[in-house]
């Protein structure tokens, strides 16, 4: 926090948006960081501006990582191909948007879902206004928090970073578990008579 805040902390919204497009392609550092000391003791309109410049810039570095992912996908497809993976395939295909949007709002790295998405052939027109919502649901309310509760948004951050993911990861276990019940075939009717 304190190395992001002293490198790219003096260029304000545009060292805001240069790390919000590297967290979603390569960098460690997500956001959050520099979006909350920026946001706070400013105006809630001036935090909204914040907040949507951070998912703008997040959502443009994930089209990046989206196009990492389809480059790279004829190899992964050849070196790791088969039954299985055509199988994981299909089934991001059909509900990795909801994936994507959980990840955009959640703390998981959201660089795996980027490359991920465009490594599995998820639909670019799917991906991007769902990438554009998750990130907006995360960002523009946390900004416009930092701007009216100031730096105690920080130690809240800080306290609750780990439980947050625990959350996402169960949000998206049961989203997977759901749509893999949804798929399993109906038992045949005279299947319980014998």
């Amino acid at each position: 926090m304190v190395w992001v805040q002293t490198v790219l902390g003096p260029y304000g919204v545009y060292g805001l948006m240069v790390l919000a497009a590297s967290s979603a392609t390569f960098f460690p550092v997500t956001p959050d960081p520099l979006l909350v000391p920026l946001a706070i003791d400013q105006t809630v309109r001036y935090a909204v501006f914040l907040g949507v410049a951070t998912s703008l810039a997040s959502v443009t570095g994930g089209m990046i990582g989206y196009a990492i992912g389809d480059r790279f996908s004829p190899w992964v497809k050849k070196k790791y191909g088969g039954p299985r993976m055509d199988q994981v395939e299909a089934w991001y295909q059909r509900y990795g948007e909801w994936v994507v949007l959980v990840a955009g709002f959640s703390p998981l790295p959201f660089k795996v879902f980027t490359v991920t998405s465009g490594l599995l052939g998820l639909r670019f027109w799917v991906f991007v206004p769902f990438a554009l919502v998750g990130r907006m649901m995360r960002f523009v309310p946390l900004a416009v928090v930092a701007a009216l509760y100031g730096a105690q948004v920080l130690a809240w951050i800080s306290r609750y970073e780990l439980p947050l993911l625990f959350a996402s990861v169960l949000i998206v276990g049961a989203l997977w578990w759901y749509t893999r019940r949804q798929e399993a075939p109906a038992p045949s009717a005279g299947a319980g008579s014998r």
